[in-house]
């Protein structure tokens, strides 16, 4: 019998660890270089040399904009003191404008970009991935509230150690 008493407060337990922040942020991020190694290994194989090195060369230009204005944003809702929906409908509304602009210019320079590789190709595939920009946009601001979450929950814990 106490086997089976002590099995539901084990899976409480269980469960509560497995829904911290801090389990769901490691998991995304071990989820996205997992994801991206496999889909990267996929490319090269089913595109071969040329292509995938077209891909890999769009793909620096999309990954501007998650390291630039992506990071800003998530900083900015992360440092600040008091957050509110106001805030969150700004850097959403921001985000979503930022990445349409980023995707537009992305696609409009793919003609340029094509003449200076020399590869007429290049032209479809800018077109194709400046969608990227706008999708990830979406993501950002709870991005943002989670790392805010674990940020300020670890420093409340750390408080509770110095009382």
């Amino acid at each position: 019998m106490e086997r089976r008493a002590g099995l539901p407060a084990m899976i409480g337990r269980i469960l509560r660890a497995l829904l911290r922040p801090t389990v769901w942020v490691t998991a995304e991020r071990v989820f996205m270089e997992v994801f991206s190694l496999a889909l990267f290994a996929v490319q090269a194989r089913l595109l071969g040399p040329a292509t995938f090195g077209l891909v890999a060369a769009v793909m620096v230009f999309t990954s501007f904009w998650d390291a630039v204005p992506m990071n800003a944003v998530l900083e900015a809702l992360v440092a600040l003191r008091k957050i509110d929906d106001w805030h969150l409908a700004t850097a959403s509304t921001a985000t979503i404008l930022l990445s349409l602009i980023f995707g537009v210019a992305i696609f409009s320079c793919a003609a340029p970009m094509a003449d200076l590789f020399g590869d007429a190709e290049l032209i479809s595939v800018m077109h194709v991935l400046a969608v990227l920009p706008l999708l990830q946009s979406f993501s950002i601001v709870p991005l943002a509230v989670t790392r805010r979450d674990l940020r300020f929950g670890a420093a409340l814990k750390a408080g509770d150690f110095r009382e």
